[in-house]
């Protein structure tokens, strides 16, 4: 007695989607093992930077030398911004706080009761040779104009000042921060049937979050 069967019991086309299924169910496993091989290195790293970095040390940093934090979370092209506002903030706060101190000098020896002295620019003065001359209002007004322009300097460069060190945790929280490529794109199966025939197809559903 011959006892014949057949190799392949299934008809072609569905031998043909289940290879397709084999297939692609491989490569996400692959894939999967891949992923997680990753995030575990992922998490490792992760892990040491959290106990090595912290926020709050990049701001006391920042608090004690401004830029310091910024160093220290490697934003090293902030520290240039940084010193260049204070510097700028620091140039107008000695020139504006000179210019006050000249002109309330001139405003007081002006207003004073003793009769022989006089200020640079009284035109009253016999030493005076031209040039700029104010009256008493003309000079309590420069007064009042720079120490209003220096109170602005000063609180220019707090802010600055500040800045640099709400900067400097900002950037301290976000060290750690998982930025990698795996979190924007993900590959699943997908087994989908079909109205038209009595079969169903295999594929891949990829998601990209952007």
């Amino acid at each position: 007695m011959n006892n014949t069967f057949s190799l392949f019991p299934l008809p072609l086309p569905q031998i043909f989607i289940l290879l397709r299924i084999y297939f692609i169910l491989s490569a996400v496993i692959l894939l999967s093992f891949q992923a997680l091989a990753q995030k575990s290195d992922t998490l490792k790293i992760d892990s040491s930077k959290i106990k090595k970095h912290s926020p709050k040390a990049a701001a006391l940093m920042s608090a004690t030398v401004p830029g310091l934090g910024q160093v220290y979370n490697k934003k090293y092209w902030k520290v240039p911004i940084i010193y260049a506002g204070v510097a700028v903030f620091g140039y107008f706060i000695n020139d504006n706080w000179k210019e006050y101190q000249h002109f309330r000098s001139a405003y007081i020896t002006r207003v004073d009761t003793i009769s022989n002295t006089y200020d640079q620019y009284d035109i009253s003065n016999p030493a005076f040779s031209g040039g700029a001359a104010y009256s008493d209002a003309n000079l309590f007004a420069l007064q009042e104009q720079y120490r209003k322009w220096f109170e602005l300097s000063v609180i220019g460069a707090t802010i600055i000042y500040v800045l640099n060190i709400v900067d400097a945790s900002v950037d301290g929280h976000l060290f750690t921060f998982d930025v990698s490529d795996d979190l924007s794109m993900r590959i699943l199966p997908e087994i989908r049937p079909s109205r038209m025939a009595n079969r169903g197809y295999a594929g891949l559903i990829l998601t990209l979050k952007l």
